[in-house]
């Protein structure tokens, strides 16, 4: 169709056309004036919901710090002096979940 340079619209069947559309569901089809001057309906308005926005990214917590670890002097964190490994599949001490066997 491109390279012989065809009309597209040649191809289209002709009761697909505007024309032919409003004849077809003129009657059931009325024409409305502007939304400000349409009438009001009674009862309560109803609003679209609201749903909360996800922030993009990895969440950031704070760590928790343990009983027997001390505050440094910036606030928030913690020293990791003395602290051992542990395994995320069963919370051995000494290896991590990618060195367990």
């Amino acid at each position: 169709m491109r390279e012989e340079r065809l009309n597209p619209l040649s191809f289209v069947n002709g009761c697909y056309r505007t024309k032919y559309l409003k004849i077809t569901y003129g009657h059931t089809l009325i024409p409305t004036n502007r939304e400000g001057m349409w009438e009001q309906a009674p009862g309560v308005e109803v609003k679209a919901p609201v749903f909360p926005t996800k922030k993009k990214g990895n969440l950031k917590f704070k760590r928790r710090i343990e009983a027997r670890e001390t505050i440094t002097k910036q606030v928030g964190k913690a020293s990791k002096c003395g602290m051992k490994m542990h395994c995320s599949n069963y919370r051995g001490e000494g290896h991590n979940k990618k060195t367990w066997t």
